[in-house]
């Protein structure tokens, strides 16, 4: 399944109700959102993504969810002009001010440092293998903590 990253640099965009969110996942099992994909058009329903915190530290993978919309146009965030989202939904969602990520660091050793983690743009495509051992070790790392 085509598996897509997604990142979040908060020295850029503080997400305020951060913990409000976190909290919602954690009761629920999920959090519908939506989240900007850079110039990505290829996202549809049903694709897998991941969420990588980047600028200050801890960095790392925060968040997966599964998107539940195609690619559309919306404006932007901070910005006078349109920009491009999708919609989805998060089935974990982690705070790194309060709770371990899957570190950064962790991403540069085998298949998984095929993939350039530090990417600005958000919606790059994580190639198929590399895609299946971040999934195998997110399963692994995250799947305590939904309980």
């Amino acid at each position: 399944m085509p598996t897509y990253l997604l990142t979040w640099n908060p020295n850029q965009w503080q997400w305020v109700d951060l913990a409000e969110c976190v909290g919602k996942v954690k009761a629920q099992g999920h959090l519908d959102d939506r989240w900007g994909v850079g110039r990505n058009k290829k996202i549809v329903k049903g694709d897998r993504l991941f969420l990588i915190r980047l600028g200050k530290e801890p960095r790392g993978i925060c968040a997966s969810g599964w998107a539940t919309s195609a690619v559309f146009e919306s404006q932007h965030w901070n910005e006078n002009k349109a920009a491009l989202f999708v919609e989805l939904r998060w089935d974990v969602l982690l705070d790194a001010d309060h709770e371990t990520i899957l570190p950064r660091e962790i991403l540069n050793h085998g298949v998984l440092a095929q993939m350039k983690w530090d990417s600005r743009i958000s919606g790059v495509r994580i190639r198929d293998e590399v895609a299946k051992g971040l999934e195998k070790m997110w399963q692994g790392f995250a799947g305590n903590k939904k309980t």
